[in-house]
């Protein structure tokens, strides 16, 4: 488990290195599943505060 966790902070550390404008990285511990989030950016405030969506996730459906 210590190996996996090591593993997950590189992975993200190297993401948030790498400048990338817009997407975000969510890993899923539960399933050791990595999924590329990307967060939808809106003009106004219309209530919705999903920041985007993972892939084969549906709104609504919390990961």
């Amino acid at each position: 488990m210590a190996e996996e966790l090591a593993g997950c902070t590189v992975l993200m550390v190297a993401h948030r290195g790498a400048g990338l404008i817009g997407s975000d990285l969510r890993v899923n511990m539960a399933c050791g599943r990595i999924c590329t989030v990307t967060k939808y950016r809106k003009q106004g405030d219309d209530g919705d505060d999903n920041e985007g969506m993972a892939v084969g996730e549906r709104r609504g459906n919390a990961m």
